[in-house]
């Protein structure tokens, strides 16, 4: 009966360790596929026009690839150096 009684309290935390850790995941993800109106003016959990205009202006606009490749020069000189 006392086991019982230590898994309930163990049980919570794990659950509420749980939601604090996926609840910002999951507003991130939710948030990538959001227009610009439901991000900043319409206040929803749930992206009601979904889109991949967010990505396009990441990798389009940002130039991603030329960002990813400068880290990797970064890290692998870093890497070679330090070995």
């Amino acid at each position: 009966m006392s086991r019982a009684l230590t898994m309930v309290p163990t049980g919570i935390v794990i659950v509420l360790l749980a939601l604090f850790v996926s609840l910002p995941l999951y507003s991130m993800i939710v948030t990538a596929f959001k227009t610009d109106k439901e991000i900043y003016d319409d206040f929803t959990y749930i992206p009601h026009q979904p889109t991949l205009v967010q990505f396009q202006r990441v990798i389009v606009g940002e130039k991603f690839f030329i960002n990813i490749r400068n880290s990797l020069i970064v890290a692998s000189s870093t890497t070679v150096l330090a070995v």
